[in-house]
């Protein structure tokens, strides 16, 4: 009874952060419209994130889906802080929460192969190599103080790739036949997508940051 009622308030909120994620990607960034439902966006990641650890935990452990969900929630998480430390940069919490990140990741890895889970390697080798990617430059932001003259861009950056994740997390699931591709593309496509965006943003970061 639990389980199902899990998996319920899972899909609803999954679907509702997917819906409502869009609005803070394409409004005007800095505006009301993009921080409320940028603060809604978060509240059904959360509600998504906490019900999938859930399952993983004590139901049905599916690599693919364990390894969006580190990857969504970290993302989340990072994104959010970074608005609340700007240029004053990572606290001591932003530096634990890299290196839990970064430890989870390790042993994903180390299970890479192992006959006791099936799953498509390349897939979660890929989703791997991301967050070791975002791990280690957060670890790095800590120490490299200097790097937080780039908070915006590290803010669209985290939040784009979590939208990506939870999209690519709805994919895998509901078309399952077509794994692994159905899980891959959308974050290939989601990474052309926020090497666009940065691109685009880092043009405008001096004008968008006055207004944020």
């Amino acid at each position: 009874m639990f389980q199902q009622f899990n998996i319920i308030t899972h899909v609803i909120a999954g679907s509702l952060a997917l819906l409502i994620g869009l609005i803070p990607i394409f409004s005007k960034k800095g505006s009301t419209t993009h921080r409320r439902y940028g603060q809604v966006f978060l509240a059904f990641m959360l509600i998504t994130i906490l019900t999938a650890a859930i399952g993983a935990l004590f139901f049905r452990s599916r690599p693919f889906l364990t390894v969006i969900t580190l990857q969504s929630g970290y993302l989340s998480f990072a994104g959010y802080r970074i608005l609340k430390t700007k240029m004053n940069g990572p606290t001591a919490i932003d530096l634990l929460a890299s290196i839990f990140l970064l430890f989870i990741a390790s042993r994903f890895l180390l299970r890479v192969g192992g006959d006791e889970i099936v799953w498509h390697q390349s897939v979660v080798l890929y989703l791997l190599g991301f967050l070791f990617m975002v791990g280690g430059y957060d670890v790095l932001r800590f120490f490299w103080r200097s790097l937080a003259r780039y908070w915006l861009l590290e803010h669209i950056f985290k939040m784009t790739a979590a939208y990506i994740a939870l999209f690519s997390a709805f994919a895998g699931t509901v078309l399952a036949d077509w794994q692994p591709y159905s899980q891959i593309l959308p974050s290939v496509i989601g990474t052309i997508w926020i090497v666009a965006t940065m691109w685009y943003y880092g043009r405008k970061r001096k004008t968008l940051e006055g207004g944020i």
